[in-house]
């Protein structure tokens, strides 16, 4: 991008994160941020639609109104200000179609189709407001500034407590935020057994005195899980970073100990219970 604003990237990133299209939003950051934060980690971290989904998801950010663009630069920086106009993905319309969109055998056409008849008679809903993007130069090349290299460092592990034969790791083993983010982390865990068994996980946060900076959401920590001989199932929780952390702490450890149900720690300090369960996640339209 060799502008701040351009007719090549005017709300290129935007229209990618609106999408849920992760690998093309990570082309439109700054370099300083491809440094902190690879192309792989950054996909893993925010989940991407694939297929029919993405292919509507595009469709949906393809009508995406930028309106009275304000660019502010000095120097290396800039700032870009649009009033923004996009379909509200959470609308049940739009939910509908990007859940058929999900589905085996869906259609892309007869479903972009769908979503230009709502258009059309005005029944699309859109949520509309100012957006503001920070942007940072380097070697010529301007690109969207996250500040990942300031976010903090989640590390996520996983174990299983004596007497539960099963296997527990996380699909994603670290993550950047900054205030105000969340991801959606995953793990598997699979019964190496022949018995079909019931177990609980417990989770700790490391440092103690920084737990009360991260919220979770969705636990699978809420409720028992049982798993029949050999199953395996893939588990999330939501992680989202409420407040800012001090300069010389930013690294977290997440931890999880699946334990057999037996065995489950009667303490309920530091669980879930305390931290909430509340929140949902979004279908298009959910930014970083």
């Amino acid at each position: 991008m060799r502008q701040p604003l351009s007719a090549g990237n005017r709300g290129g990133y935007a229209r990618a994160v609106y999408a849920r299209d992760y690998p093309s939003a990570y082309d439109y950051l700054s370099a300083d941020d491809w440094k902190a934060v690879s192309r792989e980690a950054f996909v893993a971290q925010y989940g991407s639609f694939e297929g029919v989904q993405l292919a509507v998801s595009r469709h949906l950010a393809g009508i995406i109104e930028f309106q009275n663009p304000q660019v502010a630069e000095v120097g290396d920086s800039a700032t870009i200000t649009f009033h923004v106009r996009v379909p509200d993905g959470n609308a049940p319309a739009v939910a509908a179609i990007l859940d058929q969109a999900s589905a085996d055998g869906a259609d892309t056409a007869s479903l972009g189709a769908e979503v230009d008849a709502l258009l059309r008679s005005g029944e699309l809903l859109f949520l509309e407001g100012d957006q503001t993007f920070e942007l940072k130069r380097t070697s010529g090349r301007w690109g969207v500034d996250l500040r990942l290299r300031e976010a903090a460092l989640v590390t996520l592990t996983a174990g299983v407590q004596a007497g539960l034969p099963w296997k527990f790791e996380p699909l994603q083993t670290s993550a950047r935020l900054l205030p105000g983010d969340r991801i959606l982390a995953q793990y598997r865990v699979k019964n190496l057994s022949n018995q079909t068994l019931t177990g609980k996980a417990d989770e700790d946060t490391f440092p103690e005195t920084l737990a009360d900076k991260l919220y979770f959401y969705q636990c699978f920590c809420m409720i028992q899980l049982t798993l029949a001989p050999g199953e395996e199932q893939t588990l999330s929780v939501v992680v989202a970073l409420t407040e800012p952390l001090a300069t010389d702490q930013k690294e977290l450890q997440v931890h999880y100990d699946f334990y057999p149900i037996e065995a489950f720690p009667d303490s309920e300090e530091g669980m879930h219970e305390s931290k909430g369960t509340q929140g949902t996640e979004g279908t298009a339209g959910t930014p970083p």
